[in-house]
């Protein structure tokens, strides 16, 4: 692009600006048509996405997502970078929480063009895994006069290093020095349990 000046006496004409179409093009906002927990893979979904109709031929672009959890109101502070996704091949977004429902956005641009709106939202829940950490127990131990066996009442929460993971299903109680089933003493959803012992 370049402007020319003309008068009786002559011309003049600016220095020439190259200008890139594609650079300069904001996309419509991308699709996310499908997002899913990858098959064996916590902490990870897969996302299958799409430009609209009339830009579905360019071939790369860079792409950026956002995501938050179901019960919170703010999307992540930094979106993740996707640099040059070729078109139309789902992709993984991964170092996410287990057992834990986000909604995701998208955006797209070309190269150094300004970045397209946000996508419509999609959910999928990441795979659950076992629980890790430890949890904090205490106890209470009373004696029966008439019984010979001690009555314990139990009690536990998390710790600070404790992750769930996913919906706990049950706390189970039990020896240690015993198979499994016999050394069980209580299955509870509560977070205390009382039994005897000898």
């Amino acid at each position: 692009i370049h402007v020319k000046a003309v008068n009786a006496l002559g011309q003049a004409t600016s220095t020439p600006l190259l200008l890139e179409p594609m650079e300069s093009a904001k996309f419509d906002p991308p699709k996310v048509m499908k997002v899913q927990a990858e098959p064996n893979r916590y902490g990870c979904l897969r996302l299958s996405w799409g430009l609209s109709e009339q830009q579905a031929w360019v071939t790369t672009v860079t792409l950026e997502v956002r995501l938050k959890t179901a019960n919170s109101k703010q999307w992540s502070e930094e979106p993740v970078p996707v640099p040059r996704l070729m078109r139309q091949r789902p992709m993984e977004v991964c170092r996410l929480l287990h057992g834990t429902e986000y909604h995701i956005q998208i955006r797209v641009r070309y190269h150094q063009s300004p970045w397209s709106e946000w996508s419509n939202s999609n959910t999928a829940v990441t795979l659950e895994r076992a629980p890790t950490g430890r949890l904090d127990s205490w106890m209470k131990v009373s004696r029966e006069q008439r019984q010979k066996s001690l009555s314990v009442h139990l009690f536990w929460k998390p710790s600070k290093q404790f992750r769930a993971n996913g919906k706990i299903l049950y706390y189970v109680v039990s020896r240690q020095r015993q198979p499994l089933k016999k050394g069980q003493l209580c299955v509870t959803l509560d977070s205390h349990c009382v039994f005897q012992l000898p």
